[in-house]
């Protein structure tokens, strides 16, 4: 997924989160999370790469 994209869907995410009360919220927030860690993540890994080369 683009990193760019991954943005705003976060920004949405988190939106979101505030409209919203219980259960819902909580999986909101706790995939806008998961979503922040796979982009770190992948970033790293990226940045990594072009290290060793």
């Amino acid at each position: 997924m683009n990193r760019w994209l991954v943005i705003p869907i976060i920004a949405v995410l988190i939106a979101a989160s505030m409209l919203t009360t219980g259960l819902l919220s909580a999986m909101i927030d706790l995939s806008a999370f998961l979503l922040l860690l796979w982009t770190l993540a992948k970033y790293k890994k990226s940045e990594l790469r072009e290290n060793n080369q």
